[in-house]
């Protein structure tokens, strides 16, 4: 290998300058930006379809509202209806299938949501994941038959106008408990 001594005096050939952006790699840098921006809108999207996570107050308030404006999707919050058949049963079990009813029904409106339940003298006692909506409505339960002590009823039904319904929120979900005559 044969090396020539240089001369620092000597100039230098000229170095090529720096690879500009040229026009040609623009686009790419735009794919890049513009799947950076889909794969962030698709997680929004996403993240905005997933099942709300309400605290079990704002459930109950999201139900009082969708009753007034999207009956369906109200209704959704409650699970299936209560099977409507002439099985004995308790009476706690008749009393929320009665509510559960009453719910459903096309003519009921729901005026307030008041923490708590009944206290039986016209006030609310605090129980922590009930509240009573007062409601505006009248109708007539199919029959049922309720298990008592002395025995099994006979099919009987159950009319009510404007009866404050006790739910509860269990799992996500609002449970009809059962119904009482407003004391206010």
């Amino acid at each position: 290998m044969h090396c020539e001594p240089t001369d620092p005096s000597t100039p230098k050939p000229p170095q090529p300058k720096a690879a500009a952006a040229s026009p040609s790699s623009l686009p790419a840098t735009w794919w890049l930006a513009l799947g950076v921006l889909a794969v962030v809108a698709g997680l929004v999207l996403w993240w905005r379809w997933l099942p709300a996570r309400d605290t079990p107050e704002a459930l109950v308030e999201r139900f009082a509202r969708l009753m007034q404006s999207d009956r369906r999707a109200a209704l959704a919050l409650l699970g299936p209806p209560a099977p409507f058949d002439l099985e004995p049963l308790s009476e706690a079990e008749a009393e929320a299938r009665a509510s559960d009813y009453f719910l459903r029904l096309e003519n009921t409106h729901i005026l307030a949501v008041l923490p708590g339940v009944p206290d039986g003298l016209g006030k609310q006692r605090p129980l922590p994941d009930h509240w009573t909506l007062v409601t505006r409505a009248n109708g007539s339960t199919p029959a049922q038959r309720i298990r008592t002590r002395e025995g099994i009823s006979p099919p009987r039904s159950m009319t009510l106008t404007n009866p404050d319904i006790i739910v509860e929120v269990r799992q996500g979900k609002l449970v009809p408990v059962r119904m009482e005559l407003p004391l206010r």
